[in-house]
């Protein structure tokens, strides 16, 4: 099997922060991810198990991803891209770094031009990696005295997940599309619109939208059922503990619709506010 680094350009909007995320928190619970989206040079010569790294360029600089290559025909969406079962997605600030790399004696020649380069010094670099990734493992236990931080909220990606307590098979989570909108409305009336990333243990929780000029945190959920709304109210209350009252001062449901007077008094009485979309590119506030 043969070894390629592919580049991922910070600045490159394909790859957000929410599909790093995706790929973070299902590698950080030993799960692989497939991720479809990465370009070759020459795919006459790739095989299925080839092994890959993902390099991110400046102005991070390391390796931060490893996987498998899973297939060797391009996805439907033409050009030469091709899935990938990743194995594990760093945060930046866990990366391998390129000062890193060269003390270990890994000579950057194979330093990436483009996706796809063969990796020289492969053998090595396997191994530094993993021993870099049994380092991150063993700080696990001091995880909890990390801080929340916030990050940009790029623009959410729609994707699929299950949530059999309130909906049947897997449903179109509809919700980062509503946050998108949302985020892009507040953005509009000149307000700074972000996430909380809150290390908890051994995982790290992410928030839904962050308004930092009303310090106000949101959930989204796409349905205005019983269910849904008793979980967003749980991840809320969830959030707060981690959070000083200094950086969130309101907790928010953003919701498609206006939800039934009943649970409107359920969010008044824990003092949850509620907002929701008018139809005509505005918000209703309750």
């Amino acid at each position: 099997m043969s070894t390629y680094v592919l580049v991922r350009n910070p600045n490159d909007r394909s790859f957000t922060f929410d599909r790093r995320v995706s790929i973070i928190e299902a590698t950080g619970q030993r799960r692989e991810a497939l991720d479809s989206y990465w370009a070759y040079a020459n795919l006459s010569r790739i095989v299925v198990g080839d092994r890959v790294f993902l390099y991110s360029a400046l102005p991070e600089q390391g390796i931060i991803g490893s996987g498998t290559i899973a297939a060797t025909k391009p996805v439907p969406s033409g050009g030469d891209f091709i899935p990938i079962l990743w194995s594990a997605m760093l945060d930046s600030e866990d990366r391998l770094t390129l000062t890193k790399l060269r003390s270990e004696g890994i000579w950057l020649g194979w330093f990436p031009r483009q996706s796809g380069v063969t990796a020289k010094d492969a053998d090595r670099l396997e191994q530094v990696w993993r021993e870099h990734l049994k380092s991150l493992r063993r700080k696990e236990p001091n995880a909890k005295s990390r801080n929340p931080v916030r990050v940009p909220a790029e623009k959410l990606l729609v994707e699929k997940y299950e949530v059999s307590s309130w909906s049947n098979g897997t449903a179109l989570r509809a919700e980062s599309k509503m946050c998108a909108a949302y985020k892009d409305y507040l953005e509009l009336l000149g307000h700074t619109v972000e996430r909380w990333t809150i290390p908890v243990g051994d995982t790290t929780l992410y928030t839904d939208l962050f308004d930092v000029t009303q310090k106000r945190l949101y959930e989204a959920k796409a349905s205005t059922g019983r269910d849904a709304v008793r979980m967003a109210i749980g991840q809320l209350l969830d959030y707060q503990r981690f959070l000083s009252r200094s950086d969130v001062e309101e907790l928010c449901l953003l919701l498609p619709d206006r939800p039934s007077d009943d649970l409107l008094a359920l969010l008044q009485s824990i003092d949850v506010g509620c907002v929701y979309p008018t139809g005509d590119g505005c918000y209703t506030e309750v």
